[in-house]
């Protein structure tokens, strides 16, 4: 007998219902994920919208060019505001010319060019590439950023491949512990080094800090003090070096080794994938001639074991003082026995094994001391040995050995790399960095296409750091500016040259050519102009010597083709607004300083000039308002207080000019100007004695101050006034 068939119909209905119900939670399902995505993309639309936050890649358009630019906010993304460190100004074209031929360097601060960008790796390169390859347009972009790690370097290998390059160049390691999300970088929020996170939390958390609504969270958490603030950069890290320190035993280091392996893999497919062909430079340290940052015992030494150490380390530096190294070996030998792994064991051993001819034992007990620092700024073997098994193991990757290249040096006493091609532990001297170009150039010379081969002229290696100075104009004024950063630099890190064959006993020399005539300068840039006049970065330094020398007006001329040519770089915008006010066109320095805040509210020097041409041109309200914005972010800023207090003194606001004279005082305690500026207020008051002190403090620091010695008269006068003719003495 049949079955009904209504049953069947009820069936359908079901399935049916069925159906509905899962599309209806499916809907529901949808919405739940939507909803959220839909308000996050609005969010991040309408914050761009604005023009909230910064982008998060390190090249833009150039406004109104077919050209790419630096994007000086990039470093905002890796560290906080206070400490980042800006990437240098570059450009190149957006479309690569048909004879042309794109590099780009990338890592630290080592491969930027620590202090002066401008006599980097990548400018010697470029002026070596085409010095050899006449009729080739080669580009070779500086793309690398101070303070980052492998963290940061693939997203912008990644952002590069997207720039049609040719070559990429790698040199990358020293950051790994101390840069973004190693163990040993300080969070300046906490003032403590972190652990290491990984791999999936580290790019999620870059994708995060990317986003305009990510930013915004993070600048509001910060406001509140509740955010974990950025890693902190290379320099404020070296001014409190023992928050970072990281044992070469950690365990949180054979996982940060394991992230650059991965990260330079990952780096090296990206360059392959975009067509370009790669290498790789293994990173070379200052060994000879700088010490460990910090040695720390074993956990397990108790404080008797401590103590004999440090006598029997005592006595082998007083005997390696006294030019006994045998001695000395002896002892270092018994303080090993007690703790194997103090650093600077190694380094004083490596440096007596010197002196004895004992090279090859040196070089071992030096990179030893090196891979023992418990401050680890310096890539160590194990960062070295990544290096060169990544690169062995990819197709069409070429490995230039750095160290072994540097080894070599024909400028070393020792063929162990020491001063003569570092000014610090890792940062390249002229010399090191026209050394570490050429030896590029060799390596790539194999590595160019056959119709840039074909033009090559002479051998690769002619070209001497002379040569290369004068195409880059490295200036008697620069030498002298250099020799000023690099004596900070050392003072700032607390370590002097030391070491078998130490040749910067004062740390001056960036650059070891023959020395110019003091008047040379303007002459040297002039030159290297006319033989290069599309290079922005010899006119901005032209326009630098030119202020230095007290031309105004050629230095605005200048830094007229700069700003024409690159409109969103607010430094060249300062910088010509500071031209034009020393040259009294006030208004039209307005103009530039104006727009130089707001290229960047950031940058506090365009505020800082902003104001003073406000002042200059009667509007003293507005320049207290910029003055005020300066110290909000900068509160102990000594010019700042000085200037503002100067305004406030104008308009009668004693007490408040007083606090700001004193203010600064406290960040330039030797400056006559604030001094006298100080007496001057104090006299206003009726407080005579106080007035008179600072006048006298004045004219002892500067004998022939114009305005003191005549305002100290009329407070001495007024203090030997009799009581009741007036204000009296206070």
């Amino acid at each position: 007998m049949k079955l009904p068939a209504k049953p069947r119909r009820r069936s359908s209905l079901a399935r049916r219902a069925i159906r509905m119900r899962l599309r209806a939670g499916l809907a529901t399902a949808l919405l739940i994920v939507l909803s959220p995505l839909a308000f996050v993309s609005a969010v991040e639309f309408g914050l761009r919208a604005v023009g909230f936050g910064y982008a998060p890649v390190l090249f833009q358009r150039v406004p109104g060019a077919d050209a790419y630019t630096t994007n000086l906010d990039y470093a905002y993304r890796f560290f906080s505001r206070e400490v980042a460190i800006r990437p240098a100004p570059v450009t190149f074209a957006a479309e690569k010319p048909e004879n042309g031929y794109r590099v780009f360097v990338v890592g630290g601060s080592a491969a930027l060019g620590d202090f002066m960008p401008e006599y980097g790796l990548a400018r010697i390169l470029e002026v070596l590439l085409r010095d050899r390859h006449p009729g080739v347009d080669f580009e070779v972009v500086n793309a690398a950023v101070a303070a980052v790690n492998s963290h940061v370097v693939l997203p912008i290998v990644r952002e590069v491949a997207r720039h049609d390059p040719d070559l990429i160049v790698f040199y990358i390691g020293n950051n790994e512990v101390v840069g973004p999300y190693g163990p040993g970088s300080v969070r300046a929020g906490s003032g403590t080094a972190g652990d290491t996170p990984g791999l999936l939390r580290v790019r999620v958390g870059l994708w995060a800090r990317g986003l305009r609504l990510g930013q915004l969270i993070e600048r509001a958490l910060a406001g509140l003090s509740l955010g974990r603030s950025s890693e902190s950069s290379e320099t404020s890290v070296a001014e409190d070096v023992t928050r970072s320190l990281v044992r070469f035993d950690d365990p949180r280091l054979p996982p940060t080794r394991a992230h650059f392996r991965r990260n330079l893999e990952d780096m090296l497919d990206a360059t392959t994938a975009a067509g370009a062909s790669a290498l790789v430079v293994t990173v070379v340290s200052n060994l000879r001639n700088f010490s460990p940052f910090a040695s720390l015992h074993g956990p397990d030494l108790d404080r008797d074991e401590i103590a004999e150490f440090e006598s029997v380390y005592a006595e082998g530096l007083a005997r390696q003082k006294a030019g006994d190294c045998v001695g000395a070996l002896d002892a270092y030998a018994r303080a090993a026995a007690i703790d194997g792994d103090f650093a600077v064991v190694d380094f004083q051993r490596g440096t007596c094994l010197l002196r004895l001819g004992r090279v090859a034992e040196a070089r071992e007990s030096l990179a030893r001391a090196r891979d023992l620092d418990a401050g680890r700024y310096r890539a160590d073997s194990f960062i070295n040995a990544i290096l060169r098994e990544t690169a062995a193991a990819a197709d069409g990757v070429v490995l230039l050995d750095g160290e072994a290249r540097f080894a070599e040096n024909e400028l070393a006493p020792f063929p162990i790399a020491g001063d003569e091609s570092f000014y610090d532990h890792v940062h390249f001297s002229f010399d090191g960095s026209t050394l570490l170009a050429r030896s590029v150039l060799e390596a790539i010379e194999p590595m160019l296409p056959a119709w840039i081969r074909t033009r090559a002229t002479g051998p690769t290696a002619t070209a001497t750091a002379a040569t290369v100075a004068r195409s880059l104009a490295l200036s008697p004024f620069d030498q002298r500016r250099l020799a000023t950063l690099i004596a900070a630099r050392r003072a700032k890190l607390g370590n002097e040259p030391e070491g078998e064959g130490a040749e910067l006993r004062h740390p001056t020399a960036f650059w070891r050519g023959g020395a110019e005539r003091s008047d040379d300068s303007v002459e040297i840039y002039r030159r290297a102009i006319e033989h290069r006049p599309a290079d922005l970065l010899l006119r901005r330094g032209f326009a630098t010597v030119l202020l230095a020398q007290g031309d105004p007006v050629a230095a605005a001329e200048q830094l007229r083709v700069l700003v024409e040519r690159v409109p969103n770089v607010a430094e060249w915008r300062v910088a010509y607004g500071q031209a034009l006010a020393l040259d009294g066109k006030f208004e039209e320095a307005l103009v530039q300083l104006e727009t130089a805040v707001r290229l960047d509210p950031a940058d506090f020097a365009a505020e800082f000039q902003l104001a003073g041409v406000l002042r200059e041109i009667g509007r003293g309200d507005d320049a207290i308002a910029h003055y005020e914005r300066v110290l909000e972010a900068r509160p102990g800023q000594p010019n700042a207080h000085f200037q503002l207090g100067a305004l406030r003194l104008e308009s009668g606001e004693l007490d408040r000019a007083v606090a700001n004279f004193e203010t600064a005082l406290q960040g330039a305690p030797q400056n006559a100007e604030v001094h006298n500026a100080l007496g001057v207020a104090l006299f206003h008051q009726g407080k005579l004695e106080p007035a008179a002190a600072h006048l006298r403090k004045a004219l002892q620091i500067d004998p022939q101050h114009p305005s003191a010695r005549e305002s100290l008269r009329a407070v001495l006068a007024r203090i030997r006034a009799p009581r009741g003719g007036g204000a009296g003495r206070r």
